[in-house]
C-alpha cells in the first residue's frame, strides 16, 4: 500500500499490525480486471474527489475496515493510443455514498464470499488519494 502523511497512521500501520483489514477493489461488471474498460470514475470537485460506479467480485470486503479502490480519473491522448488515468483511493466502510453488499453465489467456491461495492456520489477529501496517475493502454 503506497501511503503518505495521515494515511500512514490511519491505514498503513493499523493494517501492518493486524488491527485493520483491507480489501482491494479493481474488478468491474463489463470490464473484469481490464483497467482500460474501467467505468467506475472519480471527478474532482473543489478540494474533494467524488466517486461513482460499481466494483464486483471483491474478496474480503465483508470483513474490511477500508477498501483500496482503483478508479478512472481521466484520459490522456498520447500519439499512439488513448491512455486511461487510474488513481487509487482509500475508502472507509460506512463512508457516505459507499455500500458493501453481497455478491454472486459461486458454485465452485462454497466457503468463499465475494462482494459488490457501490459508489454513489462518494465524496472523499483529496488526502485519501494514494497512488496517483497510473496510466494504462498501448504504447
Amino acid at each position: 500500500m503506497a501511503c503518505e502523511g495521515e494515511q500512514v497512521d490511519r491505514y498503513l500501520m493499523p493494517a501492518v499490525r493486524g488491527e485493520k483489514m483491507d480489501a482491494l477493489a479493481m474488478t468491474e461488471p463489463g470490464a473484469g480486471s481490464d483497467v482500460r474498460g474501467m467505468k467506475c470514475a472519480a471527478i474532482r470537485d473543489g478540494g474533494d474527489w467524488v466517486i461513482n460506479g460499481t466494483k464486483h467480485f471483491i474478496s474480503g470486503a465483508e470483513h474490511a475496515h477500508f477498501v483500496i479502490v482503483f478508479v478512472a480519473t481521466g484520459e490522456d491522448q498520447p500519439p499512439r493510443s488513448l491512455k486511461k488515468r487510474i488513481t487509487c483511493f482509500l475508502v472507509d466502510r460506512g463512508h457516505p455514498g459507499f455500500i458493501i453488499r453481497d455478491g454472486y453465489r459461486s458454485v465452485s467456491h462454497r466457503g468463499y464470499r465475494n462482494m459488490v461495492l457501490d459508489f454513489d456520489d462518494c465524496r472523499l477529501p483529496v488526502w485519501r488519494r494514494c497512488l496517483v496517475r497510473l496510466t494504462t493502454g498501448s504504447t
